[in-house]
């Protein structure tokens, strides 16, 4: 769906009346360029990306034979936000969040999932005996298998089955963002639980290869904006490491 928004509102109309084979590198340059003039290079980027894998599959399919978008140079992008709730605002959320609505929540926190992808989640998608979940379309267009853990197991395991879908919630928009706003919790969207997900794992030590899987990035970059935590956490261990032990001897 995105990919076909980037179609038909920005690359058709920019590079309308010209054939694939006659769209040269000077002419994407030319759309980055009146572009940054209204977008950020991430939206730009995305486009670029867009254009570049319809070249390929046309290339693919014997239509053109050169991808002017091959040595086109993205732009450089600001880090990504990376806002996520401490334990204290997650209490706080649970106690402001509708009884229907914490199972969502609680499984965004504990999987990573995007809002699409739990609310496209269907029973058959539940592996309970290897205790995994399938998620048939990612963002990426690719199915992911991921583990449950005991929560969202159990979470599962008792929920009621109503319908081939998990979660048929109305109005979840609304029913999160007004828990956000009853528990006082500033500058927060329900993607940013996939966010805290991945920044509680990197604090737990595990290791950015794994972080990057369990939330199905394409690309290490993307992980690796969660790095600083995983070091601020190592440091303060290191720090408590003898506190309160009884050991005296290292007065420098």
């Amino acid at each position: 769906m995105e990919e076909k928004n980037t179609l038909e509102n920005r690359l058709i109309p920019f590079f309308n009346g010209k054939c694939l084979d006659e769209i040269v590198p000077q002419n994407v340059e030319k759309y980055k360029f009146e572009r940054i003039k209204k977008v950020k290079p991430a939206t730009i980027n995305r486009d670029l990306a867009c254009l570049k894998h319809l070249y390929n599959k046309a290339i693919d399919w014997d239509l053109v034979e050169y991808n002017p978008v091959r040595k086109i140079r993205f732009l450089k992008e600001p880090p990504g936000r990376i806002r996520y709730l401490t334990s204290e605002e997650i209490n706080r959320l649970f106690k402001n969040c509708p009884e229907q609505f914490k199972p969502v929540v609680t499984i965004a926190l504990n999987t990573g999932l995007r809002k699409s992808e739990i609310f496209s989640l269907k029973w058959k998608n539940i592996d309970f005996k290897n205790h995994i979940l399938i998620v048939e379309h990612s963002k990426n267009n690719e199915k992911r298998i991921l583990p449950m853990n005991s929560t969202v197991y159990n979470i599962l395991h008792k929920y009621p089955r109503k319908d081939e879908y998990i979660f048929s919630i109305k109005n979840s928009r609304r029913l999160f963002e007004k828990a956000v706003e009853k528990a006082e919790i500033k500058n927060f969207k329900f993607h940013d639980l996939r966010h805290t997900f991945a920044s509680y794992l990197a604090m737990s030590g595990c290791n950015l290869k794994t972080i990057q899987e369990l939330m199905g990035h394409k690309d290490i970059r993307m992980t690796i904006r969660y790095a600083h935590l995983s070091n601020a956490h190592l440091e303060k261990a290191v720090e408590k490491a003898y506190k309160n032990t009884g050991v005296e001897v290292f007065n420098y």
